[in-house]
């Protein structure tokens, strides 16, 4: 089964990016790592959990409670690193343009439930885009620096991200069990920017 595939190929990057935020934070016993590592941590049990029901099944879940809880505390992890981020940053003047991804958050959230009309998780995994998208704009407008707080290409995977999940989320509404080329297709570019995040985090110092 194709979906199986990159079910598992996710899995295996995922694994992967784990393994070397550990040795990260054991290198720097940092906050921002620590975070990245419970991020990981989550995101690795739900894609273990729906590639193992995918295996047994041949169905995506119906009921998808445990991955969504995963990935939706990956999300949350990863508001508050780059929360945190903007706060420990000098004041700088206000980002307008940090606004946009709230708005299509929004969007989108109208979108998804028309469609599906799962209203909790729609909102919670929309809204939990909406905090990445603002403050990874925000770190993509701040001057560079040392650390998280000042790696505008960490900001920048953050905010590739926010945009490949709704990519993915969009395609996932046309897809059947004969397999939508494109839903496949940006499920890889989705993990793709799940290892980039580990990359371009790979070279901060201590937080």
């Amino acid at each position: 089964m194709i979906e199986l595939a990159s079910s598992v190929v996710d899995i295996v990057v995922v694994a992967i990016t784990f393994v070397f935020i550990l040795v990260r934070l054991n290198q720097t016993r940092s906050r921002a790592w620590l975070m990245l590592a419970f991020a990981w941590a989550c995101m690795l049990f739900a894609d273990i959990y729906w590639a193992g029901y995918l295996a047994v099944f041949g169905e995506t879940p119906p009921y998808f409670y445990v991955a969504e809880i995963g990935w939706g505390a990956m999300y949350l992890f990863l508001v508050m690193l780059l929360a945190e981020c903007n706060i420990q940053r000098s004041p700088s003047a206000p980002v307008p343009a940090a606004w946009i991804p709230v708005v299509i958050a929004a969007a989108f959230t109208v979108y998804f439930v028309s469609l599906k009309g799962n209203i909790l998780f729609n909102l919670l995994d929309d809204t939990a885009m909406a905090g990445i998208g603002y403050f990874a704009v925000k770190g993509l407008a701040a001057p560079p620096g040392p650390g998280f707080r000042g790696n505008r290409a960490f900001a920048g995977a953050a905010l590739f991200l926010v945009m490949t999940e709704f990519a993915v989320w969009t395609a996932s509404c046309f897809y059947d069990s004969g397999g939508f080329m494109p839903y496949i297709v940006l499920s890889y570019i989705l993990t793709l920017s799940q290892a980039l995040i580990i990359v371009c985090a790979w070279k901060s110092e201590h937080v």
